[in-house]
């Protein structure tokens, strides 16, 4: 719950909070669809299949709902962004220049994260198909590997964590993600490593999502 006075002295007083949302395409109305800008209205006719335009629309729509939410003085279509040279998008207003979000999706699914300090957030739909070996490989540590082989514990969960992780950081996916390690991982606990804070949940039986925020 956002405090209303504390938000008044400081807006980068806000707790962390997470947001998750399944899409609904009846949101797709003329009215929310002009609350993006031309930038994203531009960038959205460049999606060749309908739906993955519509789940950037929809996630456009709900990270500018839920701001204002929490900050209600900021009417949905004046929500200014930038992005830095790693394309990672923040606020661009001053009153707001101390508050960080970031946003993911899967084709069903919308999740943000809402922070005081930067902060990366990744959610992953399970296609239940094989991983190949490549693949673990090109995630996984070794001993990261051993830990998939003998704990209930998916290969989505390392990959949101070192998503998340890389999206704090704000430089994309530019380091190999088999360079970051988690080895002491479990779900919905909060645990700290290398100045971040983590914790990634299953939120259905097919859905994991992850974030990480600095930790100042």
């Amino acid at each position: 719950m956002v405090d209303r006075k504390r938000e008044k002295k400081d807006r980068s007083m806000i707790d962390t909070q997470i947001f998750v949302k399944s899409f609904d395409y009846d949101d797709l109305t003329s009215v929310k669809l002009n609350y993006l800008n031309d930038e994203e209205k531009t960038k959205a006719k460049q999606f060749v299949h309908q739906k993955d335009k519509q789940a950037y629309q929809l996630s456009h729509i709900y990270l500018r709902e839920i701001l204002s939410v929490c900050y209600p003085d900021v009417p949905e279509k004046l929500w200014c962004f930038k992005t830095n040279q790693f394309h990672k998008p923040y606020i661009a207003l001053k009153s707001y220049k101390n508050v960080y979000f970031n946003i993911s999706h899967t084709s069903s699914h919308f999740a943000m994260i809402l922070s005081n300090t930067e902060c990366g957030i990744d959610i992953e739909q399970d296609n239940h198909k094989k991983i190949e070996k490549t693949m673990l490989e090109l995630v996984l540590t070794k001993q990261e590997q051993n830990i998939l082989k003998k704990n209930d514990i998916s290969f989505y969960t390392f990959w949101t964590l070192k998503e998340a992780h890389l999206k704090a950081l704000g430089k994309g996916l530019l380091e190999p993600l088999h360079n970051i390690e988690f080895l002491d991982i479990r779900y919905d606990i909060a645990f700290e490593q290398n100045g971040y804070e983590y914790i990634t949940s299953k939120i259905a039986s097919d859905l994991y999502l992850s974030y990480a925020r600095s930790i100042r």
